[in-house]
Parts: structure tokens; sequence; C-alpha cells
């Protein structure tokens, strides 16, 4: 490069500091440093309006539509223990179709001792 100025020449230093290596590293840090920083920025912001709305979902959403008092996990443990007892009260009311009851067992052991006697016997 020439500095001179008029008829006197002289050369001049280098006009990016110690070497150009040393701008290209620091500018390259400088960049990579600020994307890093801004972008984690980002991410805590989504984050943070993420649970936020999270939470305002599922407090309307644990809410069965009107109620005050009943949410939705006391409204499963109804349905269940409801489907249990019909469930318990379907088997039993098969098991009592099944064995014949004793006005049926009577009245054949009636018709047995009638047909071998001939007579009733009581």
């Amino acid at each position: 490069m020439d500095c001179g100025v008029g008829e006197y020449e002289k050369e001049c230093a280098s006009t990016c500091g110690p070497s150009a290596l040393v701008a290209f590293v620091f500018f390259s840090a400088f960049v990579m440093l600020a994307a890093f920083v801004l972008l984690q920025l980002v991410i805590a912001v989504l984050m943070e309006q993420l649970s936020a709305s999270e939470d305002d979902n599922a407090a309307a959403y644990m809410l069965m539509p009107g109620a005050k008092i009943l949410n939705k996990s006391v409204f499963h443990r109804m349905y269940r223990r409801l489907r249990f007892n019909s469930a318990r009260k379907l088997k039993h009311r098969k098991k009592q179709e099944k064995r014949p009851s004793r006005s049926t067992k009577a009245r054949s052991s009636l018709a047995q001792s009638v047909t071998s006697n001939g007579t009733e016997t009581h």
C-alpha cells in the first residue's frame, strides 16, 4: 500500500490490526455467540408461552362442561365404578338364571313323587 503524500512516499502499516486472521476469528466468534444467545432467548420465550397456554388449557380441560366441581378424574372414577358394579350384577344375574330356583326343585321332586306313587305325598 502506498501512503505517500505528494512527492514523499511512505509505506503504510496494515489497516486490519495485527493480521487479517485475527479479525476473521473475532468476527466469526462474535456472530456465532450472538446467534446462540438469540436462539436461546427465542426458545425460552416459546417454552414459557407453551407452558402458560398448557396450564390454562389443562385447567379448562379438567372441568366437565356445565360443572363447576366435577372434574375429569372424578368423572372417570364414577364411570369405572358404575361399569364394575353393572358387570358384577350381570354376572350374578346370569348365575341365578343358570341355577334352578328352589321352587323349581320342589316342583320337580313333587312331580317325581306323584308319578312314582301315583298319589301326592306330603
